[in-house]
């Protein structure tokens, strides 16, 4: 991974290509309604799965496909080291 997909707040629109929308990403089983239905088809959420994991992304460009995690000093040590150099 790179510094670059460690983002401290969801983006308004993607780093990378400048796409927006940029969508969470929701994991797990979730129950269809609508308003679950809306957010899909207007781009703001995207599926992660079924497998919930604790380094997941959090967020994905709906342009191109790029995938973003959430800046957490602890779940990223290795960031955090290379700042102090």
């Amino acid at each position: 991974m790179n510094e670059d997909q460690f983002l401290k707040r969801k983006p308004r629109k993607c780093p990378k290509c400048g796409f927006s929308p940029v969508a969470s990403i929701l994991y797990g089983m979730p129950a269809y309604d609508e308003e679950l239905e809306r957010k899909l088809e207007d781009k703001s959420l995207v599926l992660g799965g079924c497998v919930v994991g604790h380094e997941d992304p959090k967020w994905q460009c709906t342009g191109c496909g790029k995938e973003f995690y959430e800046w957490d000093d602890l779940r990223n040590p290795g960031l955090i080291l290379d700042e102090l150099k």
